[in-house]
């Protein structure tokens, strides 16, 4: 069981939740203020949700406010997206989710819960403007920041009144039904894999021939699986993952840009900050100065 009163379980929490023949993992880094502009996706579904403020999520040009208090996006695997702020200080939290079936301890029939996974989106995100689940999620943060004695419970409890409230929500939108259940799990899984590789070699000097060997096809195979699955190169999806990281570490630590550089897989400085600029139009110092400046607003707040 995780340490209730550490800043690691405060700062990255993963569960799995049991709800009849239905198993669902969740994993979240709590509530911040970080916006990611850089383009990604995920291989499972992300909820995000505007705890304070409003910033923006942008989808292939279009883009949706997410305003407090009452505004949550369900987001599809495999959507690429970004986001930005829409002016003032922003909090927001964001939950990954993926969902399986599980043996029932008692025979019996189906819950339906299974049923229902097929009313999630396939290829485009959802927005609600349901107080009642962004309250949810509110709660859930505030007691995953301060836990004290019985957190354990009452997150699982909270997490439980989500997804049925998630549930009950898109059963009563209908949900979308855009393609085909087996093809889109042949896509999530090949999606999966092409993250995975990135994810786990990034900071290596890798090629486009290397992955081309981990997805068991050609070169050329490979550049139009990328192109159809991320919009991206084999370069521009590898300088969005080292990206990534490197977002992660100015905010996070006090590193030297220089050994950043060098830890996300760039040989020489000059290249990385060549990368930066062009991803996020400043400078590695300028994101980490703005960074700073936000909390340090936040904070006096």
């Amino acid at each position: 069981m995780p340490n209730l009163l550490s800043e690691n379980y405060k700062s990255n929490f993963s569960a799995t939740v049991k709800l009849d023949d239905l198993r669902i993992d969740m994993r979240t880094n709590g509530a911040h203020e970080t916006i990611v502009p850089n383009r990604h996706s995920h291989t499972g579904y992300e909820v995000q949700v505007a705890l304070e403020g409003e910033y923006y999520v942008e989808f292939d040009g279009e883009k949706v406010l997410m305003r407090a208090p009452d505004t949550l996006c369900l987001i599809p695997p495999g959507r690429s997206h970004n986001s930005y702020y829409a002016g003032g200080q922003t909090r927001q939290m964001s939950v990954g989710l993926r969902f399986g079936c599980r043996q029932k301890q008692t025979p019996g029939e189906p819950s339906g819960l299974l049923d229902l996974l097929e009313l999630f989106p396939k290829d485009e995100p959802i927005l609600f403007t349901d107080g009642e689940l962004c309250q949810t999620i509110r709660r859930f943060s505030e007691e995953l920041s301060a836990p004290d004695v019985g957190s354990e419970l009452l997150l699982d409890a909270l997490l439980r009144q989500f997804f049925i409230q998630l549930f009950r929500a898109l059963k009563a939108a209908g949900g979308p039904r855009t393609r085909d259940r087996s093809d889109h799990d042949k896509r999530e899984d090949r999606y999966g894999k092409i993250e995975e590789f990135f994810h786990e070699h990034y900071a290596r000097p890798i090629t486009e021939e290397d992955l081309a060997r981990y997805l068991s096809v050609s070169k050329r195979q490979t550049s139009r699986i990328l192109r159809q699955l991320c919009g991206k190169s084999f370069h521009e999806k590898l300088e969005e993952i080292r990206m990534h990281y490197a977002l992660r570490r100015l905010v996070r630590t006090d590193e030297p840009v220089e050994r950043i550089a060098l830890q996300v897989g760039y040989a020489a400085a000059s290249g990385f900050y060549v990368a930066f600029k062009r991803s996020f139009g400043m400078t590695p110092a300028q994101y980490r100065r703005t960074c700073a400046m936000q909390k340090r607003g936040t904070d006096r707040e």
